[in-house]
């Protein structure tokens, strides 16, 4: 089924409800019945470039604050606490695990940049406890166990053990061959997309990652589901382009084109 109205900047689903981010603010969507989405509940939030779902919290972010709402009754979401961010551009990439928020931010003109951590154990008062500079642009972050992976457009791939969240310390730094955009950590492999197409690192030895595929398809997103990565590509190949992860050389599968008007 269909939903109109709902311009979006993204959407998680949790069980029976999808959360779509707008510039509106935060929908909350029964998909219960796939065929008769329903909207049930909305807030004015800050949520324009994302959202992300994790436990009774969702939390979406704009071009200045990362926002956090209480969830927990899906018909009346409620903001909790906002963290203000003063930086000359927002965070790029950002990934909530347990009671931190771990973000990617720009160091143009930004006075603290690269790796920033918030403690949001308490959602009314989320509180920057560490962060670590990096060279170039931050793009994006995931995180698995105590280690952040950040990415940057200076083609650089960070390895920073967070098992203290106070002080990030850096494991090791690898040089890819051209600018990085969008990363997903799924299964002890790090998806990664950027100019030189689709790498695919292993990491069960997470202190020293190892390129084991690569596909030459360059984009600007990814996302992970079963046997297959879902790259969105802009530009003139405007689409979705489908990657079949089975095989030990992943293979171009499927294309799905979009209106580029």
């Amino acid at each position: 089924g269909e939903l109109h109205g709902l311009p979006g900047g993204g959407v998680e689903v949790r069980q029976s409800h999808a959360y779509v981010a707008t510039y509106r603010g935060l929908q909350v969507i029964d998909v219960s019945n796939p065929g008769l989405p329903t909207l049930v509940g909305r807030v004015a939030a800050e949520s324009e470039f994302g959202v992300q779902v994790e436990g009774a919290y969702a939390y979406s972010r704009d071009h200045s604050q990362l926002t956090i709402i209480d969830v927990s009754n899906p018909a009346t979401p409620t903001v909790r606490g906002r963290y203000e961010m003063s930086y000359a551009y927002s965070p790029a990439g950002w990934e909530v695990v347990g009671s931190y928020a771990y973000l990617a931010v720009p160091n143009a003109g930004n006075p603290i940049a690269g790796l920033v951590v918030l403690d949001v154990s308490n959602p009314d008062s989320p509180v920057r406890v560490g962060n670590y500079s990096t060279a170039g642009y931050a793009q994006d972050v995931c995180v698995v166990g105590p280690y952040a992976y950040v990415i940057t457009n200076y083609k650089n791939f960070y390895v920073l053990d967070v098992s203290n969240p106070a002080s990030p310390d850096l494991v090791s730094i690898a040089e890819m061959d051209r600018p990085l955009y969008d990363i997903l950590c799924r299964d002890q492999n790090a998806y990664i997309i950027g100019d030189p197409g689709l790498q695919i690192l292993d990491l069960s030895n997470p202190r020293s990652p190892r390129l084991s595929a690569h596909h030459q398809l360059s984009g600007n997103r990814i996302s992970v589901s079963g046997h297959h990565a879902y790259v969105a590509v802009e530009g003139a190949q405007n689409g979705m382009r489908m990657i079949d992860l089975d095989s030990t050389q992943p293979t171009l599968s499927e294309t799905a084109r979009t209106e580029t008007t």
